[in-house]
C-alpha cells in the first residue's frame, strides 16, 4: 500500500500536465497495480485460512457489501436534497473501513 501511495503523490500531477485523453486515463490507472496485487494476496491468503476464519472473512465481506451498498444508496438520495457529492473514489475505503470492523466484530463473536 506504500506504493500505492506513492504512485497516487507521483501520477495526479502527471495526469494533469499530458494531453490525451487515452495518456490522462492510462496515467490515472497506474497506481491500480499494486492494489491489484494486494488483492491477490488477500484471496490467497483467505484461501489458506481454515473453515472458521475463511466463515469469518465471508460474513464481514458480506456485511461491508451490504452496507456499502446501503449507505452509498441513501447518501445518492441525500444528494437530491442538497448534501454534497460523494466522490465513488471514497466507496473504497469505506468498503475497506466497514469490512475491517466487520472482521473485528465476528472475531469477537467467536472468541
Amino acid at each position: 500500500m506504500s506504493v500505492y501511495a506513492i504512485l497516487v503523490v507521483l501520477m495526479m500531477p502527471l495526469v494533469r500536465s499530458v494531453d490525451p485523453i487515452w495518456a490522462k486515463m492510462l496515467l490515472a490507472l497506474v497506481p491500480t497495480v499494486p492494489v491489484a496485487f494486494a488483492v491477490m494476496e488477500i484471496v490467497r491468503f483467505i484461501a489458506s485460512q481454515d473453515e472458521l476464519e475463511r466463515r469469518l472473512q465471508f460474513e464481514a465481506v458480506g456485511v461491508a457489501a451490504l452496507l456499502t451498498c446501503f449507505l452509498t444508496f441513501a447518501w445518492g438520495l441525500l444528494e437530491n436534497a442538497g448534501v454534497p457529492r460523494l466522490p465513488v473514489v471514497m466507496v473504497t475505503p469505506l468498503f475497506c473501513s466497514i469490512y475491517g470492523l466487520a472482521v473485528w466484530r465476528a472475531h469477537r463473536r467467536f472468541q
